[in-house]
C-alpha cells in the first residue's frame, strides 16, 4: 500500500480531506489576506464581515518533516453581506495554487523530506450559500439531486449539513486520545486501525487503512456522534504504478466517496469523485479540480451491511480484526456492485 499520508475528511466547503495530511482545521483571516491582491482584499473587506479565523481545506502531516501542520487552501470563511444587515449566512471561499519549496527555493514536487516552504498564490473566490458546494471552473453547479429512495426537501438538506458540521467541528476541537492497532489476514490484507476516544470514554473517531496488494489499499475515516453513530465518513481507493514518462516516478490514482449521514443515523447522500497525479502537488492540484458526482449504491442491504461491518470494526472490544476487514471488503465490493 502506498499512503502519501494519514486520512482527512471532506464535507460541504469546510469538510475537506487529502491523504497529504489530516483534516485542514482552522486559518487566521490575517494569514490569508496576506496572499490576496490588494484589489481583492479591500473589494472583499468592503463587501463582508468576515470573521478573524476560517477553515483551511490542507493540513500537511507529520510525515513532512519541516511544513509538519502547515495550511493550504482553499480557505472558507462564513461571511455576512454589509450591504443588508440581516442579510443570511454566506461562504466565502478563496481558491489557492501551491508551489513547494526546498531550502534553496527551488519547485519541489511535494518531497515530505525536501519540502521546507510553501509558496500560495490567489487563483479565484466564489460566495455561496452554506451546503451549496464547491463549483466546478465554469460555474456551473454540481448535480444537487438527493440519493436515491431518500427524498430530501431544502429544509431537511439543510438540516444535515448543519448535523454533519457540528460533529465534524466538534470533533475537530476536541483532544482525542487515540488507540492504534496493526493487523494482518492470511490472504494478504493487512492494515491500521485507530480509534479516537474523547475524555468521557466515548468514541468519536475512527480511522482505518487497509493495504490490499503491493500497490493498493483502501482507506476509511468514520466520525461519530455521541451516540457513536456515523454522521460523515469517507472511503478512499487508491493505488499507484510507475509513470511510464519520468523515471523513478509513480502516478497515484484515487477515488473518493463521502458519506453523509441524517441525524437518525441514516444515510442520506452520497458523493464521489477520482483524480491522478504525480507527486503530492500534482495530486492536490488534481483533487481540487476534481467534480463531485452523485454515487448511489447498487444494492441498498449490501449497503446496510457495509454500516454494520463498520460498526463491527469501529465497536470492537476484543479488537479481533483479522475477518472482519476481509468481510468489510466483500460488502464494499458489493455497494459498488462488483462480484
Amino acid at each position: 500500500m502506498r499512503f502519501s499520508g494519514t486520512f482527512a475528511v471532506a464535507a460541504l466547503a469546510l469538510f475537506f480531506t487529502s491523504k497529504i495530511g489530516l483534516a485542514g482545521g482552522s486559518i487566521s483571516n490575517e494569514d490569508v489576506r496576506k496572499i490576496l491582491p490588494r484589489a481583492v482584499r479591500d473589494h472583499l473587506e468592503a463587501s463582508f464581515n468576515i470573521p478573524d479565523v476560517g477553515g483551511a481545506e490542507f493540513r500537511l502531516g507529520r510525515h513532512f518533516k519541516h511544513l509538519g501542520g502547515a495550511r493550504m487552501g482553499p480557505y472558507t470563511f462564513h461571511v455576512t453581506s454589509k450591504a443588508s444587515k440581516n442579510g443570511p449566512e454566506l461562504e466565502l471561499v478563496i481558491h489557492t495554487e501551491g508551489t513547494f519549496l526546498d531550502a534553496r527555493g527551488r519547485e519541489v514536487d511535494g518531497d515530505p523530506e525536501t519540502s521546507v516552504e510553501i509558496r500560495e498564490e490567489f487563483v479565484s473566490y466564489e460566495v455561496q450559500f452554506p451546503g451549496e458546494g464547491r463549483r466546478d471552473e465554469d460555474h456551473s453547479e454540481h448535480d444537487d439531486s438527493p440519493a436515491p429512495n431518500q427524498p430530501l426537501t431544502e429544509d431537511r438538506k439543510v438540516e444535515i449539513v448543519d448535523f454533519v458540521r457540528a460533529v465534524y467541528g466538534e470533533i475537530e476541537k476536541m483532544r482525542l486520545n487515540f488507540e492504534k492497532q496493526d493487523f494482518e489476514s492470511d490472504d494478504g490484507l493487512s492494515g491500521t486501525i485507530s480509534r479516537g476516544i474523547d475524555r468521557n470514554g466515548t468514541m468519536r473517531k475512527v480511522d482505518l487503512d487497509v493495504a490490499t496488494g503491493d500497490h493498493g489499499g483502501f482507506g476509511v475515516e468514520i466520525y461519530l456522534d455521541q451516540q457513536q453513530r456515523p454522521a460523515f465518513v469517507l472511503w478512499e481507493d487508491s493505488h499507484w504504478q510507475f509513470d511510464p514518462k519520468k523515471q523513478g516516478s509513480t502516478i497515484d490514482y484515487v477515488t473518493e466517496y463521502r458519506f453523509y449521514f441524517s441525524p437518525e443515523g441514516q444515510l442520506a447522500r452520497a458523493l464521489t469523485k477520482s483524480f491522478e497525479g504525480s507527486g503530492e502537488a500534482a495530486r492536490l492540484k488534481a483533487r481540487d479540480k476534481a467534480k463531485n458526482a452523485e454515487f448511489h449504491p447498487s444494492d441498498d442491504v449490501a449497503a446496510f451491511e457495509l454500516w454494520e461491518k463498520l460498526n463491527e470494526i469501529s465497536l470492537s472490544e476484543n479488537r479481533v480484526l483479522v475477518g472482519k476487514s476481509e468481510e468489510l471488503l466483500k460488502a464494499w465490493d458489493l455497494v459498488q456492485g462488483r462480484e
